[in-house]
């Protein structure tokens, strides 16, 4: 997408991917400054909805192509930043039901994160149309979604 519909150069493209990194390593720095004090459960309420927001950000900027390349690079970033909250914290929380069975507990959360994974990227190609649009339509769906998973979460914790 970045090449082929931006124009960034190839050589240039390691920049874009370290920027995205640069997110998720302040979303794991901002989870482990925070989730002392606030707890596993309150750390998946901030995680869930800074997505949400994220994702929104990034469907605006890809859908007016406001700053072209830059917005959908700041849009990304914003979207991976709670990406680390929700992962260890998700993590943390299926493994406190299995503590008998936390490898395998692990494992499961794994595949069913990259499962997810593996189909929406089905979906953005299914969706295909040389515009980053597909993607932010993808990503703002599974974020929607994420907000159904955390209140079925919350609900079976009452």
């Amino acid at each position: 997408m970045f090449i082929e519909f931006y124009g960034v150069a190839p050589e240039h493209l390691g920049y874009i991917f370290t920027l995205n990194v640069i997110g998720v390593l302040a979303g794991g720095w901002l989870n482990s400054k925070l989730v002392i004090s606030q707890g596993v459960r309150e750390m998946m309420k901030i995680g869930v909805w800074l997505l949400v927001a994220g994702a929104a950000i990034l469907f605006v900027l890809i859908y007016t192509d406001v700053w072209g390349v830059w917005g959908v690079v700041a849009g990304i970033v914003v979207f991976t930043l709670p990406l680390n909250v929700i992962n260890a914290n998700a993590a943390a929380g299926a493994l406190e039901y299995f503590p008998d069975n936390a490898g395998t507990a692990s494992a499961v959360v794994g595949s069913v994160r990259y499962g997810c994974g593996a189909v929406s990227g089905v979906c953005v190609g299914v969706l295909h149309d040389g515009t980053a649009l597909p993607m932010g339509i993808v990503i703002l769906g599974c974020s929607a979604l994420s907000i159904l998973f955390l209140s079925a979460m919350l609900r079976r914790e009452d």
